[in-house]
């Protein structure tokens, strides 16, 4: 997989190469970061690779002269100082960094007529998990499946449930959300895939997108609009595989799961959970969707949560439910 290009440039040896190893590591962003300490093997390189970011530390920035890279950050020892180039604070976390190099990218693709061009990957698979019936581990099959996936290539992880608790559970303390993607989508951003980019935190390896504080910022968002995020999601972010938790009815439209070319369905085995399906496939039929070959029914493993509850999500895909999203995964190809 071909992977943009960002290089970090900083006399700071360790502080470029911890950047880099904790980027390249995460696999959560559409870009292949390269450190430097020197520049003259920055030009080098440069003169043979596009460098679509190039990230400086204010000590290694010289005036007047000209660096061989689409955008260009300064990676500065205090935020807004202001300057030719956009500015983000070095001495913060790694992963904060990249979300706000993101937002400066991001910014520069609205006012372009298009991104860089297509990241070039295998072709991105989007795993929807949804269930009428309830208390059923669908979330923890959910969380579990996107983190064994995220050992071995880019996962992300979007939720649609009204009343998710992601927030409390990965004790998140985020400004910024999927609401945020919904304005983007509503104005028809065309860059949506790097819009996304500032959103995401992480669960291990595991991309994910925080969900609505509010359900109500999930009504009235119409099917060709997440159509047109998962279209932008396929060409254009170096993501292999997609994962949509998927709240109840009517609040989350059944055609979304035809955009899915997987659907995970836990059940239980009982009169009411089989009531449940029973009827959830009569309104598929009402609607003419057939996702029977697409869709496995599954039975999770009980969760078990541990006497100390500390981030015990990160612990899910070694536990019971991690296994078994293992086999899942073996199972079906991913």
């Amino acid at each position: 997989m071909r992977r943009q290009i960002l290089a970090v440039m900083d006399s700071e040896e360790s502080y470029a190469i911890r950047f880099m190893e904790h980027v390249n590591r995460k696999k959560t962003t559409p870009f292949e970061v390269h450190a430097f300490t020197d520049k003259e093997k920055l030009r080098e390189y440069a003169a043979n690779h596009r460098v679509e970011i190039l990230l400086i530390s204010e000590h290694d920035l010289e005036e007047g002269c000209s660096y061989p890279a689409g955008q260009i950050v300064v990676l500065s020892d205090r935020s807004d100082q202001g300057g030719l180039y956009p500015n983000v604070c070095k001495y913060q976390a790694s992963s904060a960094v990249m979300r706000e190099v993101m937002e400066v990218y991001g910014r520069q693709a609205e006012d372009s007529e298009s991104t860089a061009g297509a990241v070039i990957k295998p072709p991105m698979k989007i795993i929807g998990i949804f269930s009428p019936v309830g208390r059923c581990g669908k979330t923890a099959f959910a969380l579990s499946l996107g983190q064994c996936l995220a050992k071995s290539k880019a996962a992300l992880y979007f939720n649609f449930e009204t009343d998710s608790g992601l927030r409390p559970l990965l004790r998140g303390t985020w400004d910024r959300d999927i609401s945020d993607l919904i304005y983007y989508m509503r104005r028809g951003d065309r860059s949506l895939a790097v819009r996304l980019l500032p959103l995401i935190r992480e669960l291990g390896s595991l991309g994910i997108v925080p969900p609505c504080p509010s359900p109500a910022e999930l009504y009235g968002v119409e099917t060709e609009e997440w159509h047109r995020l998962f279209e932008s999601l396929r060409r254009d972010s170096s993501y292999e595989a997609l994962i949509l938790d998927l709240g109840e009815l009517p609040l989350f439209n059944p055609e979304i799961l035809d955009e899915c070319d997987l659907i995970y369905m836990p059940v239980k085995n009982d009169e009411t959970a089989r009531a449940k399906i029973s009827q959830f496939e009569e309104e598929l039929r009402y609607r003419d969707l057939d996702l029977h070959p697409r869709t496995r029914y599954l039975q999770i493993p009980q969760v078990k949560l541990p006497a100390s509850q500390g981030r015990w999500l990160e612990r899910l895909a070694y536990g019971p439910v991690g296994h078994y999203a293992e086999g899942c995964i073996s199972r079906d190809g991913l």
